[in-house]
Order: structure tokens, then C-alpha cells, then sequence
């Protein structure tokens, strides 16, 4: 896939955050996922063939998530 996306996530505090990286690293074009500190709780990285499959990922994977709560969608 062409595109790449970077995405800051805000979670909710509750669900341990191994839950919330594994339910996130389960999506098959997420490609990689990291704790960070500041007022982001992960970074996501994805993949995926345009703006609509990234879309659909974003919309229809990741924020329906347990425990998400916001996110920042960077297309790189």
C-alpha cells in the first residue's frame, strides 16, 4: 500500500494499556504502535491503499475501540 498515516491516540483511563495496544496491533494495516508520554497516550502507524481505506480504517477500526477517546490522523 502507497500511503502512510501517522496517528496519535488518546485513551481512556481503565483498559490496561497492553489491552489497548493488542486490540490496536490486531488491525491488519496498522504496521506499528508505541507508548509515548505528553498528551498522546500511543502513536499508530498504518498503511493502507488510499484517503477512503484510511478513512474506513480510522473510522471504523480505531475509534471503535474500547476505551478510545480521541485521535490526530497525519498522513505522511
Amino acid at each position: 500500500y502507497g500511503l502512510e498515516a501517522i496517528i496519535a491516540l488518546q485513551v481512556e483511563q481503565g483498559p490496561p494499556m497492553e489491552v489497548m495496544l493488542d486490540r490496536v496491533m490486531a488491525i491488519p494495516e496498522v504496521e506499528a504502535a508505541q507508548v509515548v508520554t505528553g498528551p498522546w497516550d500511543l502513536v499508530v502507524r498504518i498503511r493502507v491503499r488510499d484517503h477512503q481505506h484510511m478513512r474506513t480504517v480510522v473510522f471504523d477500526s480505531i475509534w471503535k475501540i474500547p476505551g478510545f477517546r480521541h485521535s490526530e490522523t497525519m498522513v505522511s
